[in-house]
């Protein structure tokens, strides 16, 4: 065989082999707190069984879930003994999860999706173990340290006012029942060690009375500081905090992250990636850096 032909060939190997690698995705469900791993086909266009189609969706595709060690089918909705927050066994829960997914195809990429606590987990599992076949990440209302969600969560308000219990007393009483440790690291210490060239997707509302806005923008600016420029920020000024894509601001939410998708060549819906270009373009760090001083007073 001539060089010119193995040549070709190579290249034509090389072409497919990247295209397939870009078409071959799995999204990685990280549920919230009080969920459990069907939550996932609530972002999907189909459910488990593909009987019911979702008019919203930001998954299209396999779908790897899995159950935090906290989760329970019960009435009470979670086990708290085993509630770590964004620390140590929960990220190895969804490093286990990512590395089942690669175990059943090597040549997977993968898109992590998490809401709330699951978005948290995500970020700390990037940054401590810099998984390699990562096409992009979409975080829901991550929070940078659980004890900053504390100081403003309208639960822990309704706690102090009807039980004269400090913030600190209560914060201490949850570390005594759960897995929470004062002493390890939080996800915000995580966000600096996540590779600079995984596309992030984090979306939030700015009124958000269960994750602050600030705690989620703390995120988004230790990732902008580092110089993570495929960093994006999505705020919205409508919804409710575990129902963003369901609520009144959910298609441009939708719109957004195909777009996102659409940016990054990875699958998308064409229709609704057109639809989000406009909002997208308002997610790059020159634009929310604009709308943020706009709107400081």
């Amino acid at each position: 065989m001539k060089l010119k032909q193995v040549l070709f060939i190579a290249s034509v190997a090389c072409i497919l082999h990247t295209n397939f690698a870009k078409e071959s995705i799995t999204y990685l469900y990280s549920h919230s707190l009080a969920t459990t791993k069907e939550a996932a086909y609530s972002y999907a266009k189909e459910n488990k069984n593909k009987i019911i189609k979702n008019k919203k969706y930001i998954i299209d595709g396999k779908i790897k879930t899995f159950d935090y060690p906290d989760a329970t089918r019960r009435f009470w909705r979670l086990t708290m003994f085993f509630t770590s927050l964004g620390q140590k066994n929960e990220i190895a829960a969804l490093k286990a999860a990512y590395d089942e997914t690669l175990q059943e195809n090597h040549n997977e990429e993968v898109i992590p999706i998490g809401r709330c606590r699951g978005a948290s987990v995500i970020a700390g599992m990037l940054g401590a173990h810099n998984p390699e076949q990562i096409a992009a990440a979409i975080l829901e209302s991550p929070f940078d340290d659980i004890t900053k969600v504390f100081e403003k969560h309208w639960f822990i308000k309704a706690v102090e006012k009807y039980t004269y219990l400090s913030k600190e007393n209560i914060y201490k009483l949850f570390t005594f029942f759960s897995s929470h440790n004062a002493n390890e690291k939080k996800p915000i210490d995580y966000v600096k060690l996540i590779n600079k060239d995984i596309p992030l997707m984090i979306v939030c509302k700015k009124g958000d009375n269960s994750v602050p806005f600030s705690c989620t923008k703390r995120i988004y600016d230790t990732l902008i500081r580092q110089g993570k420029k495929k960093t994006h920020l999505l705020m919205l000024d409508k919804g409710i905090h575990g129902s963003l894509l369901w609520t009144s601001e959910g298609t441009k939410y939708q719109d957004c992250i195909h777009a996102f998708y659409r940016h990054y060549k990875l699958p998308h819906n064409k229709e609704f990636a057109l639809r989000g270009q406009e909002a997208f373009e308002q997610t790059f760090s020159d634009a929310v850096q604009a709308y943020l001083e706009a709107n400081s007073a």
